[in-house]
């Protein structure tokens, strides 16, 4: 709030891991409330679990040296 250059993106890194697919459902559903509520422009988040990444709109995959994206 401080900052005279707004930040539009809200970054979650590994906040995944120890969700089981219901909680990871409830989260993914938070997140996409906080979108709404935070007033940001988009949510990236970093995750190793299937489950939340098959919720995201696109994915990012990195890996040997490689970025793919699919949506």
């Amino acid at each position: 709030r401080r900052s005279d250059v707004p930040i539009r993106t809200c970054w979650r890194d590994e906040t995944t891991g120890p969700l089981d697919a219901d909680n990871s459902d409830r989260y993914i559903s938070m997140l996409r409330r906080l979108l709404t509520l935070g007033n940001f422009d988009q949510i990236i988040y970093i995750t190793h679990s299937e489950d939340a990444a098959a919720q995201a709109d696109a994915q990012i995959h990195v890996k040997g040296g490689q970025v793919s994206i699919t949506q």
